[in-house]
């Protein structure tokens, strides 16, 4: 029996047979990609600066807040100094009476009860104000985190930065450590949302409790119309 001995002509066509498999499944690879939309783009990163400090200073909810908290300590104080008053004409009577007497132990008895109802008076109240404090701060936090996202969506930021604003080259001594310590040296005036935010704050506030608030003013981001009206849908 002869062997089949393959001619030039027949290798290339081995060849060219056995490498088809290969091409089809390449060829139908680019069908299958032509076919697929291409992937959008990623979209690049666009970062923004925001001066929370400036924010917890100027916002009207807060400001209500630091002022409602005020008058309660100083009706705390007020209490706490009656009480107190209380407390000392008792140890004056005390110091009129002989020690030791009946009178003198009855004196003194109400006395440590004045002084202990102070102490409790004083820690409890302590607390109240503290636990009210933390809940206030969680809400103020809560509602500046959903303007910053509102406010960055709408401007087509994917970063916001915490920042100190300084005037110029001004710098309070007070803010020397903590200007020095931020990690943003320098941006653009346009790239700090801190009005847009501040703006979409106080007018949510003002519509949610019917206040007459009067909005903090300063500069936006240029080339847009106020965050506050558009990003919230207002």
């Amino acid at each position: 029996m002869k062997k089949y001995v393959p001619t030039a002509a027949g290798l290339l066509f081995l060849l060219a047979f056995a490498g088809l498999p290969g091409q089809r499944a390449f060829a139908q690879d680019r069908a299958e990609r032509a076919e697929k939309p291409a992937d959008k783009a990623e979209k690049p990163h666009k970062v923004a600066v925001l001066d929370l400090g400036h924010i917890l200073q100027n916002y009207s909810k807060m400001k209500d807040f630091n002022d409602e908290f005020k008058a309660e300590e100083e009706q705390f104080k007020r209490d706490v100094q009656a009480q107190s008053e209380k407390l000392a004409d008792v140890v004056k009577l005390m110091s009129e009476l002989k020690t030791g007497s009946p009178d003198y132990v009855k004196k003194e008895n109400e006395a440590a009860k004045l002084k202990s109802n102070i102490d409790s008076f004083q820690l409890l109240k302590k607390r109240d104000i503290q636990r009210k404090m933390v809940q206030v701060q969680l809400v103020v936090h809560q509602e500046i985190q959903d303007a910053v996202t509102k406010v960055a969506d709408h401007y087509g930021y994917t970063v916001v930065m915490r920042c100190i604003r300084t005037e110029g080259d001004t710098v309070a001594p007070t803010q020397i450590g903590a200007v020095l310590q931020q990690p943003v040296v320098w941006h653009r005036k346009r790239d700090d949302v801190t009005d847009a935010v501040l703006e979409m704050l106080n007018r949510r506030y003002e519509k949610s409790n019917g206040a007459a608030v009067t909005p903090a003013s300063g500069t936006r981001p240029a080339g847009k119309k106020p965050a506050a009206k558009q990003a919230a849908g207002e």
